[in-house]
């Protein structure tokens, strides 16, 4: 399935070129399914920057 077919972005041809645009109404139903993830992840990080870092977990 591809980002257009989703709504995502349009496409707007223009001679050779295509120019995409980002849909905000979609992309708002993606950030809400992705939320729940958002602090796992972000601890995650965390303990991988620490890692890097040196720093004692």
């Amino acid at each position: 399935m591809t980002c257009r077919r989703l709504r995502l972005v349009s496409e707007e041809p223009r001679g050779r070129h295509r120019y995409y645009h980002l849909a905000a109404g979609p992309l708002a139903g993606v950030s809400d399914w992705l939320h729940p993830f958002e602090h796992f992840w972000r601890e995650r990080l965390k303990v991988l920057r620490d890692v890097a870092e040196g720093e004692d977990l």
